[in-house]
């Protein structure tokens, strides 16, 4: 496959899924250097250590959610945060608020700019997936 058809893969994954992940092109078997490539070319740019989105996508107030749910894809956004995503109160919180299996590995500092407030959850959680945004997915 050449530069060309790789570039345009990455591209056009970014602007399907929002957010992408190092990880995310290496389940293509696309090599993970194309984000720094793209995003030194100036058409990605960098929301936090690992995230990247397209040049010229308007951020939505989701896109900390969006964050989130990349990071910690065993989470499930809960609390405050899911009354702020579906415009159930005024109230902004500073924290995404998740919640995590028992017996889930607990990310640690995920994220520079916004903290991750984690709650444990003792039954087995069974949730649906629920659009944010563009293609930003929980589970």
């Amino acid at each position: 496959m050449d530069l060309l058809s790789r570039v345009e893969q990455v591209l056009q994954i970014a602007q399907q899924d929002g957010v992408v992940r190092p990880r995310d092109l290496a389940e293509r078997g696309i090599p993970r250097v194309y984000l720094q490539t793209l995003y030194n070319r100036g058409l990605l740019q960098r929301s936090g250590r690992g995230l990247y989105f397209l040049t010229g996508n308007e951020l939505t107030i989701h896109h900390s959610l969006a964050e989130a749910c990349k990071r910690v894809p065993h989470g499930v956004v809960c609390l405050l945060s899911v009354l702020v995503y579906h415009e159930l109160t005024t109230q902004n919180p500073h924290q995404v608020w998740m919640a995590l299996p028992q017996k889930a590995h607990f990310p640690g500092r995920v994220f520079p700019r916004f903290e991750l407030s984690v709650s444990l959850v003792r039954h087995s959680m069974k949730v649906s997936r629920n659009m944010i945004s563009k293609a930003f997915t929980c589970m």
